[in-house]
């Protein structure tokens, strides 16, 4: 829904009320934490609130949503660009979505945290963004009311994990959120994985790759 509502002209507030319609209308209930939709300068904001500002031509968009049953959360973002990026800008989400393909190959039940860190800081050292972030972890994610769904387990690269594992029944949320190129902004990309006995894998159906909008 968001991503049919997006276009020049449109404020972030249109994009918001048509992405929080389709999932009420879906019988997704109330995010503890209210949803952002952030583009141009705003989006190297995070958890700014959607505003009326309109889309340009140009801009970078982040939208950040929960789905949510029952009180328990699933987080994901996605990154837009409105009209085609530059190279440099295009290569550098490349690099930042191409993460959750290594993360998947790794997911297991157990897995330390500390493991799943060396992982992701090896690629993004291989691709040449480390240095570049504005956050990469995650944390535990389930029943949660307002004004927060954030668990209190967690796991971010610069800090000592311990002896923090993905345990079976735990739900999580990847994020890896990367300042881009050409003062663009961020590139968020968020993804919820859940643990079960036997094995462990991401819940989004939605590719993380940007995505596009004609301007």
């Amino acid at each position: 829904a968001a991503r049919e509502a997006m276009a020049p002209g449109v404020t972030e507030l249109e994009v918001y009320g048509e992405m929080i319609r389709a999932m009420a209308a879906a019988g997704g209930e109330v995010a503890a934490i209210p949803l952002p939709v952030l583009s141009g300068y705003r989006a190297s904001t995070v958890h700014g609130l959607a505003s009326r500002r309109r889309i340009e031509p140009g801009d970078i968009v982040n939208v950040d949503v929960c789905g949510v049953v029952a009180r328990y959360h699933a987080n994901t973002a996605r990154c837009f660009s409105i009209g085609e990026p530059s190279p440099a800008v295009r290569e550098a989400v490349a690099h930042v979505t191409g993460a959750v393909a290594v993360v998947a190959e790794v997911l297991r039940p157990g897995l330390p945290a500390r493991e799943l860190l060396g992982t992701v800081e090896r690629y993004y050292r291989e691709v040449g963004l480390l240095g570049d972030e504005w956050w990469i972890g995650g944390y535990e994610l389930g029943i949660a009311f307002p004004p927060d769904w954030v668990g209190d387990r967690f796991y971010e690269l610069g800090t000592d994990p311990g002896e923090e594992a993905l345990l079976p029944g735990d739900v999580w949320n990847y994020e890896a959120n990367f300042y881009l190129p050409e003062g663009k902004g961020l590139a968020l990309c968020i993804n919820t994985f859940a643990v079960e006995e036997e094995r462990a894998g991401f819940l989004q159906a939605t590719p993380p790759d940007l995505v596009v909008i004609e301007a």
